[in-house]
């Protein structure tokens, strides 16, 4: 959820990459598993109900999967007791390889590790107190089995337990092959860990938890280099895994802006986006249990960070067809098409998701919220409101208070607009009690709404702007053009005074320059940027160099229109670049290391909108 008035995704942020890379194409894939192959993976360790489960759960059928682990569950349990009893103290505990201990001890933990998976989704679909204490104690018993597997498998301790000096080398190579496990099950287990603490709102010790996880897929990589010096075996299945670590990882980390990498560094490497694209490939390609999440990890790098529209709605188009169901390919699905501008379609989509999420209704509210801000994008009054009055009649225990500031704001305008002021005030003052510290739509809401209650109403100028700002989120370049110009009409008309039916209730006459400013600039950006999504370059850069002039001039909550024009600035200069890319000769360009792009923007606009061509 970023800050409202501006998600423009223009021209999705392209960066222009050459791969040196092919890029395989992904084989069709079977309905029931999707880019998950049993045929290839299923074994002793990874059991049959491992793969139907996992099927179940990417087609939002979580009862069913649960019941599918369970009875491996219970069976693996007892087994593993069996294991430890008979073993007295000493060695052994961690499966020793003998028999078929050791598979019985790495079974339980691939379908302890899956059943987290499915509590974790309940647990997100319904947060009661319930579906927590069932994941935090499954979480619990992975931590206990995937240490205990690590801890007795490492080299140097289990040498030193089980056996004198003269290990067979057979026995070396299968209890690596342990210790690599429980090393892959730890990662898995600080990234399920980290997720549920950051959806519990906790983000310093998800933080320290994701981190975590990093040590552990970074060691188990290592265990994979080891294995090809010695000429062990590999299990694919762990190869997937830990290429699905590397990519999560990678592409996470990447997304963290230059001036906060400290924070990278602090989880121990230099993120690299190409390094991404190939791990996230080899996991999809390796079809292990995680083949599906690399997918559409993929999508989204395919989709916002390479110039890879195709193969994006590509992979995506192959999820839903094998997902039909799936809350996760639904979700990015109807994101994806809403930031496309094709709110339609959105629609649809979180109306198919309506029926499949009935078991939930902490998901039919957010879904509802979904509808209405597409429905509020669009500009259809009446559909907006009844969506986002659906989405508070959710109690709030469902949902918590995330999504409701910025419901009432668009409530409270569709109000406006359909003529139904007296009902805004009401709901206007109920947003400081659901107010989050650091959101920064809550605060976007807090202060429209501070506005509004000291008035009594919307400025004509403040809901023009807001106008504006939707249907250039909604990508309608045309209507934020007419819209614009009508703002500019009203400012012009009404001098920098407010007419006397404006005043603030007991204000004076004023005569508010920074207003004024404010008005003029948030006019600018909001033509400048719908010029540029219709790919008039030298005009909407004219019109964008003039919002940056009022920077010291305008009203201090209005200081991100600035911030905003630049980075519209820079797209366009990026687009203008692309085009000169591939209109000359790459040894025209080469000669000249940095220039000027004849627009007259430097590309190096700011420190961190610098962009080397």
């Amino acid at each position: 959820h970023h800050h409202h008035h501006h998600h423009h995704h223009h021209h999705h942020y392209h960066y222009h990459y050459h791969h040196h890379h092919h890029h395989q194409v992904m084989e069709k894939v079977s309905a029931v598993s999707g880019f998950v192959k049993p045929e290839v993976h299923s074994s002793a360790s990874f059991p049959p109900s491992l793969f139907s489960a996992y099927a179940l759960l990417w087609n939002s059928e979580f009862d069913a999967s649960v019941e599918e682990l369970q009875k491996d569950v219970e069976l693996l349990r007892q087994k593993r007791k069996a294991i430890s009893g008979s073993k007295g103290k000493g060695g052994g505990r961690g499966g020793s390889v003998e028999g078929k201990d050791g598979k019985t001890v790495r079974g339980f933990i691939w379908v302890l590790s899956a059943l987290t998976e499915v509590y974790f989704w309940q647990y997100v679909h319904n947060e009661t107190d319930a579906y927590r204490e069932r994941l935090e104690s499954i979480l619990e018993e992975m931590l206990k089995e995937a240490t205990l597997l690590y801890e007795e498998n490492k080299p140097s301790s289990a040498i030193v337990s089980f056996f004198s000096a003269d290990v067979s080398p057979e026995l070396e190579e299968a209890h690596y092959a342990l210790y690599q496990e429980g090393a892959v099950a730890l990662s898995f287990y600080y990234l399920a860990y980290s997720l549920f603490l950051f959806r519990r709102q906790n983000p310093v010790r998800g933080a320290f938890n994701f981190r975590k996880s990093w040590t552990y897929f970074a060691e188990s990589r290592k265990t994979l280099n080891v294995q090809k010096e010695k000429d062990y075996a590999i299990v694919p299945m762990m190869e997937g895994l830990i290429a699905f670590g590397h990519g999560l990882f990678h592409f996470v980390i990447s997304l963290i802006p230059p001036s906060l990498r400290t924070l990278a560094t602090v989880i121990g490497f230099e993120a690299d986006r190409e390094n991404a694209y190939v791990e996230l490939q080899r996991c999809v390609n390796s079809g292990c249990l995680k083949s599906n999440e690399a997918a559409l990890v993929l999508f989204g790098l395919r989709k916002y960070f390479l110039e890879e529209q195709e193969k994006a709605h590509e992979t995506l188009k192959l999820m839903e067809a094998v997902y039909p169901r799936s809350v996760l390919v639904i979700y990015a699905s109807a994101f994806m098409h809403r930031f496309d501008g094709k709110i339609e379609i959105s629609i649809d989509l979180w109306e198919r998701l309506l029926d499949i999420v009935d078991f939930s209704p902490q998901m039919q509210g957010t879904t509802r919220y979904q509808m209405g801000y597409c429905y509020f994008l669009l500009q259809d009054w009446v559909k907006a409101a009844s969506a986002h009055e659906d989405f508070l009649k959710v109690p709030l225990g469902e949902t918590g208070p995330r999504f409701r500031p910025y419901t009432a704001i668009q409530l409270g305008f569709s109000y406006y607009m359909l003529g139904r002021e007296e009902e805004v005030e009401k709901l206007f003052q109920r947003i400081p009690e659901w107010f989050r510290e650091n959101q920064s739509y809550d605060s976007f809401a807090l202060s429209m709404s501070k506005r509004w209650l000291s008035k009594k109403r919307f400025d004509a100028a403040e809901a023009l702007v807001f106008l504006c700002a939707t249907s250039l989120e909604a990508r309608q370049f045309k209507q934020t053009l007419a819209t614009a110009s009508a703002l500019s009409k009203y400012i012009e008309s009404r001098g920098r005074e407010y007419p006397d039916d404006l005043l603030p209730v007991g204000g004076s006459r004023v005569y508010d320059e920074s207003q004024h400013q404010s008005y003029v600039a948030a006019f600018m950006y909001h033509r400048g940027a719908a010029l540029a999504g219709l790919e008039e370059f030298q005009a909407a850069t004219e019109c964008l160099k003039n919002v940056a002039a009022l920077e010291w001039s305008i009203a201090p909550e209005d200081k991100h229109l600035i911030p905003y024009s630049y980075a519209v600035l820079a797209e366009v200069a990026m687009e203008i670049v692309r085009f000169l890319l591939n209109s000359y000769p790459s040894s025209l360009l080469l000669r000249t290391r940095t220039y000027t792009i004849s627009l007259s923007i430097p590309l190096s606009l700011h420190p961190t909108l610098s962009l080397s061509v």
